[in-house]
């Protein structure tokens, strides 16, 4: 059975496979997912705000974020190499 790459890893199965005697995933791949997670928390306030306000320009903001959550997956993924 091929395991689904850490992108598409549920958060109860990261977390059970966090909490395990693994060493995989680490510290590492934990810090880019609370990262991750962080940049979808912006990425969304960016969107809720740009809704209210179209001139506010926030979709810079967004667009970064997502760019942020994206790289910290692939971090993740690099680490558990």
């Amino acid at each position: 059975m091929i395991e689904p790459s850490f992108a598409e890893t549920t958060l109860t199965a990261l977390l059970e496979r966090t909490a395990s005697s693994s060493p995989v995933p680490g510290a590492g791949p934990a810090a880019a997912t609370t990262c991750a997670l962080a940049a979808a928390l912006v990425e969304m306030v960016s969107r809720v705000e740009l809704r209210k306000d179209p001139g506010a320009g926030v979709d810079v903001r967004a667009e970064r974020a997502a760019e942020l959550r994206e790289a910290a997956l692939t971090l993740a993924e690099r680490d558990m190499e």
